[in-house]
Formats: structure tokens, C-alpha cells, sequence
């Protein structure tokens, strides 16, 4: 059976885990303790042999019996024997039991190095295995036979059992409480995984409104939120798209209007031969207007899809300032404006100079379109690694909320406040394009019937 719920899977890949883990938990924890009880008791076996050993120095084997044999191994379980030079048993705690039973000649010449053996085995005619140590008799610097002390390993083996019997059970509860705790995670988990299943089925039916409920502050959460994030900005795209086409239908309509009608009024021989030329600037100008919007779109195009490439060079911006405020002081004669540059000293910049020639244009543009009988003022000037151009007029201003939407594509303040219509509404667009381009920042500050100030700093380098 195909299994499609994700809680269900984690549930299962968590009980595997546990599972798994307390079989290597009880394995290791069984080996560990086996080892630890057998070096143990080996220990207390050669500590015996040695103490046994120094009582045979100071009595002598010959003063051994069976029940003084007992005593002395009477502190632990297990049986003591004891050999001669050639390994044959010679004493035994045990009734005349392995009496001139014999050791292998191999232990018998590591005993003679002076070797202590330790060996597990099963002795002949029982069945339990037994821990054998064999520590030399050490008489006079030298090795008179050998001292066999032996026990059962049958009480660590059922200790080995009590534990691993402890370990199941203990791994049985922590199976039903990992199992208890994996569901409750599983959920909190699938939780947040369902909330963004949720969202990405109506992003893709393009309701960007919608906002997944952050129910978690880990990855997933995060995930969330970046979703929310990237949903806001998809539905802010959206709508200067949708400003954006509004903007290019309108500002194109109406030339395109107007040149059908000149045309059209031509062809029917409505307008009078002498008013041809006339007619035909109007169209010339439409057309060059449609020209300049096609192109700033392009521009603004390339420049937001960074497919623009600046050409830097050194230039004087001082220079620059006065040269495109030389080229639109007609301009600003026309409307009765006066356009007054302010520097006290030659700035060299290093920027693209064509765009930056584009930035003066356009801020200088745009203020004399909303100012009549005023003054626009050009402020150059430079601190530290910054060049500073500040436009300011005194014209109609723009309301508070209104300026962070001067920079949308098409926006365009009320035409009702606005004295001409010739500007496409892409110029701040532009202008703040470039700004990015040369890592520069971009600022308004504007009052109403006060008069706006635009100030754009740029890297010198």
C-alpha cells in the first residue's frame, strides 16, 4: 500500500529510528558490560592468585589440605588448584577432583616465563563455561608449578540477561513514547508543509493577496515567510505591470489619435493648404514624442533587466551641470523659469557621463514642468567620497503620500496640478535606475505649494 501522507512516513522513519537505536544501544551496552564483568572478575582472580601465592611462600605446599584450600578461596566462587613443575594437579579445593589431571605443555612453558594465563573453557565433565587464571608458584626466584584458580561465568551470563531483559523494556517505553512524541512532531511539522501546499495553490491561480499563516519558527516557518515576502513583491510587480500597460496605452493612444485625425483631415482636404506645414509639425511632433517614450521605455528596460552596461570615464560634473542647464534654459524662458546652477568648485566624478547627462535632463525637466514663474536651482557640491546634486524648484510639490510612488513607471502626479502633459512619466524612473547603477541613493523631500528638492548622491570613483 502506497503510503501519501508525509506525517505518516515521518512517523514510520521515526520509529525505525528509535528501533534501530536501542538494538545498537542494547548490543553495545551488552558487550561493554560482558567485557567490563570478565576483566573484572580476571582482575580479582590474579589478585587471589598473588595473595595465594605469598601464603604459599611463607607455609609451603606441603602444609595445603583441602579444607585450608577452601578457606582460601572461600571469598569468591570458584575452585583452587594447585600443580607441580610439570603441570600435573597435585591439590584441589574440590574432593580429589582433576588429581593428576595434567596442563598443556604451551601453558605450562608461559607459566615457567613467569607469564600469568587467563583462558575461558568448559572443564572436562561439565558444561558451563569457567574463567581460568593460572599464576606461577614463585619460590626462590623460581617457578615450583602453578596455581589454578577457576570460576563460573554462568552468574555473569544471567547478569548479561537481567540487563538486556531491562534494556527491551526500557526500549519498549521509549518505542511508545518516541512513537507519541514523532505523531505530535509529525502533525506540527505537516502542519506548516499543508498552510504552504495551501498558499502555492493560490499563488498559482495568481491570488498574490493571499498570505500563509506562519505557524512554526523553524525552516518551515521561514519558508513561509519567504513565500509571504516573495508573494508581496509578485503582487506589487503586478500592479506596476498593469500601471505600466495603462501608462504605454495611454501616452501612445493619444499621439496616435492625434496623427490619424491630422492625417485624416488632410486627406479629406479639411485643412486649408495654407495651414499644411502647420499640420504637418503637429504631426512631427507626435511622432517624436511617441519616439522619446518608446526609448525611455527601452532605457528603463535594459537598465532593470541590468543588461546596461556603464561606460565610466572621469569627467567634470561641474562642467556637465551647466552644459545641460545651458541646453534648457530655453525651455525654461517658455515657461518663465529661471534656472540658477550653485557650485563653488570644479567636481571631477568618475560615472557613465551620458547617463548622469540623462539624470541632470530628467530632474531638470521634471521640475520645470510642475513650476511656473519660479527658480530651479542646481546644487553641486562633494563630501568625503561623495558627489552631491540637489534640484530644487518652488513649484507646486507633491503631497507626502504621493513620493514614494514618483518613481513607479507612468505614475503621474494629478494632471489637473500639472501645467503641460508632454512628459511621459518615466523620467524618475530613469533617474533612479541610474542612481542604482552607479550604487548612488535618491531622495525627496516636497511641501505642498513650497516646492520639491530631489537629492541623488553618487560615488566619486
Amino acid at each position: 500500500m502506497k503510503i501519501n501522507k508525509v506525517w505518516v512516513r515521518f512517523f514510520a522513519s521515526y520509529v525505525v529510528v528509535i528501533m534501530l537505536t536501542m538494538i545498537v544501544w542494547g548490543a553495545a551496552s551488552s558487550i561493554f558490560i560482558e567485557s567490563h564483568l570478565l576483566r573484572s572478575t580476571e582482575k580479582n582472580l590474579i589478585r587471589s592468585g598473588e595473595e595465594i601465592n605469598r601464603i604459599l611462600d611463607i607455609l609451603g605446599p606441603d602444609q595445603l589440605n583441602v579444607h585450608f584450600m577452601r578457606m582460601l578461596i572461600s571469598n569468591y566462587n570458584g575452585e583452587l588448584y594447585l600443580t607441580d613443575q610439570e603441570g600435573v594437579v597435585v591439590a584441589s579445593s574440590v574432593e580429589q577432583q582433576y588429581l593428576g589431571t595434567q596442563l598443556s605443555r604451551e601453558i605450562m612453558a608461559s607459566v615457567r616465563s613467569g607469564k600469568v594465563i587467563s583462558q575461558e573453557l568448559i572443564m572436562p565433565g561439565q558444561e558451563n563455561r569457567v574463567l581460568m587464571v593460572i599464576t606461577p608458584i614463585r619460590q626462590a626466584d623460581q617457578v615450583n608449578g602453578a596455581i589454578v584458580l577457576a570460576t563460573p561465568i554462568e552468574e555473569i551470563e544471567m547478569a548479561i540477561q537481567d540487563i538486556q531483559s531491562t534494556v527491551i523494556r526500557a526500549s519498549i517505553i521509549a518505542l511508545l513514547l518516541g512513537a507519541l512524541v514523532s505523531i505530535g512532531v509529525a502533525f506540527g511539522m505537516t502542519t506548516q508543509v499543508r498552510e504552504i501546499t495551501r498558499g502555492i495553490a493560490h499563488f498559482a491561480k495568481a491570488e498574490f493577496d493571499y498570505r500563509i499563516p506562519v505557524v512554526t519558527t523553524d525552516e518551515l516557518g521561514d519558508m513561509a515567510l519567504s513565500f509571504n515576502e516573495m508573494a508581496g513583491k509578485m503582487s506589487a510587480f503586478i500592479e506596476r505591470r498593469r500601471r505600466l500597460l495603462a501608462g504605454i496605452s495611454h501616452d501612445l493612444r493619444t499621439p496616435l489619435t492625434n496623427i490619424r485625425g491630422y492625417i485624416e483631415a488632410l486627406s479629406d482636404r479639411v485643412i486649408p493648404p495654407q495651414e499644411f506645414d502647420q499640420t504637418l509639425d503637429l504631426i512631427h511632433s507626435e511622432t517624436v514624442y511617441m519616439e522619446k517614450v518608446l526609448g525611455d521605455l527601452i532605457d528603463l528596460s535594459r537598465m532593470e533587466g541590468d543588461q546596461l552596461k556603464l561606460n565610466k570615464t572621469e569627467f567634470s560634473l561641474t562642467d556637465l551641470t551647466n552644459k545641460v542647464a545651458l541646453k534648457l534654459e530655453q525651455l525654461g524662458i517658455s515657461s518663465n523659469n529661471r534656472i540658477v546652477v550653485s557650485v563653488t568648485e570644479n567636481i571631477t566624478i568618475r560615472a557613465d557621463e551620458v547617463r548622469i547627462e540623462q539624470l541632470l535632463t530628467n530632474l531638470i525637466k521634471n521640475a520645470l514642468q510642475f513650476t511656473k514663474d519660479g527658480i530651479i536651482e542646481i546644487i553641486i557640491g562633494i563630501n568625503s567620497d561623495q558627489a552631491t546634486i540637489v534640484v530644487k524648484d518652488d513649484g507646486i510639490g507633491i503631497e507626502e503620500e504621493q513620493i514614494p510612488l514618483v518613481f513607479d513607471s507612468f505614475y503621474k502626479i494629478d494632471p489637473s496640478r500639472s501645467k503641460t502633459h508632454t512628459e511621459s512619466g518615466l523620467g524618475l524612473s530613469i533617474v533612479q535606475s541610474i542612481v542604482k547603477l552607479h550604487n548612488g541613493t535618491i531622495s525627496i523631500d516636497s511641501q505642498i505649494g513650497e516646492g520639491t528638492s530631489v537629492t541623488v548622491q553618487l560615488p566619486v570613483d
